[in-house]
């Protein structure tokens, strides 16, 4: 099974793979405006308990993920620049 933005602890980098066929169009559309694209690094900056929304920074911006999207955004191994 992939791992996703959802596995990843706080401070922990990670190489965006891809996304989950399962994502809205929509949704997928928005996240790349944003400025998840497959290859760019993403680090975890806060994992909160109890499934409340985690922050990561990709391309020096901060976004807020819920895990349902968190869920639909594979990863791969990162670069070492966190």
């Amino acid at each position: 099974m992939p791992t996703t933005l959802w596995d990843m602890a706080e401070g922990d980098s990670a190489r965006l793979a891809g996304f989950s066929p399962d994502l809205a169009p929509s949704w997928l559309l928005r996240l790349e405006e944003l400025g998840f694209q497959p290859g760019e690094d993403v680090v975890c900056v806060t994992a909160p308990r109890f499934g409340a929304p985690r922050t990561y920074r990709v391309n020096n911006s901060f976004f807020s993920v819920d895990d349902e999207i968190a869920r639909c955004m594979f990863t791969g191994p990162g670069s070492d620049a966190a």
